[in-house]
């Protein structure tokens, strides 16, 4: 025999308050994250204006994170993070009025329905025109903005796993060598901040010392001693007391260059008078 689905059980998911009246309320499916159906009319096309206006990070292979910091306040600001969440669940399409405990009669089209699919709409269109062609093209086909929010950060993570092995290659193996000293704190500087956007932040501690371990021990000793007996430095004061110090070297190099050079003029001037004196 047949089983009967109790047509109240089915149901039980979709109305987790049950409503004093025989009729289902529309706020009985919405959350607090739900935008009101009373107020969306007003606000839609505000907010359809408002997210138009943010889209200055392209979402790539690379940067999920920095994308992620710069959307979600956006996305909290209107109040939609339920949608990408979950959170904010998808009332049912159909009001009911329950005549008996077996049966129900479709009264109305929920409003709140067709509130939650505007707004989640409006958020699944800004959020694909928030990213790269070739990030979009390989996630394209998603019909609520919490799968495609999903699918975006897995399809990413994947790409920020290798990245992480590359650049902590690369932070742990940069060397000043000849570059400038301001050269060389913007490199390391960038590859801990790639290593930030992949997931991996780097602690200011770890950075000071990878920029000494960076530096030629012969120029720069007496400055890494000082920077080691200080407990704490900040980027901007390594920067500053690293930039000082090149000035100083750049000053006794030019010094004993030009000390150099006056010794071989006068020795090569000595060599010719003696020369022409010897000839007479």
């Amino acid at each position: 025999m047949a089983s009967v689905v109790n047509p109240s059980e089915s149901l039980t998911t979709s109305l987790p308050i049950q409503s004093s009246s025989p009729y289902v309320q529309p706020s009985s499916y919405t959350t607090t994250d739900q935008p009101s159906s009373q107020s969306s009319s007003k606000s839609l096309k505000a907010l359809g204006n408002a997210l138009s206006q943010y889209n200055s990070i392209k979402l790539d292979r690379y940067n999920f994170l920095l994308w992620k910091n710069m959307v979600l306040p956006v996305i909290k600001g209107h109040r939609l993070e339920g949608f990408i969440n979950g959170k904010t669940h998808c009332p049912p399409k159909i009001i009911f009025e329950t005549i008996s405990d077996f049966t129900f009669v479709e009264v109305q089209q929920n409003p709140d329905f067709e509130n939650w699919i505007t707004h989640d709409q409006l958020l699944l269109r800004w959020l694909y025109n928030s990213m790269t062609a070739d990030i979009a093209s390989q996630i394209i086909g998603h019909e609520t903005s919490q799968s495609l929010w999903k699918d975006a950060q897995e399809l990413t993570d994947a790409h920020s796993k290798a990245n992480v092995i590359f650049y902590k290659r690369e932070f742990q193996n940069l060397q000043k060598g000849s570059m400038k000293i301001d050269q060389y704190l913007k490199s390391i500087k960038n590859i801990a901040d790639n290593l930030t956007l992949a997931g991996h932040p780097v602690e200011i501690a770890d950075l000071v010392s990878q920029v000494l371990a960076g530096l030629d021990s012969n120029d720069y000793n007496p400055v890494v001693l000082q920077v080691n007996e200080k407990e704490l430095i900040s980027w901007v004061e390594l920067q500053s007391t690293l930039l000082s110090s090149e000035k100083i070297l750049e000053q006794i190099n030019g010094s004993l260059n030009n000390s150099i050079s006056l010794n071989q003029v006068s020795a090569n001037y000595a060599n010719r008078y003696g020369f022409s004196q010897n000839k007479s």
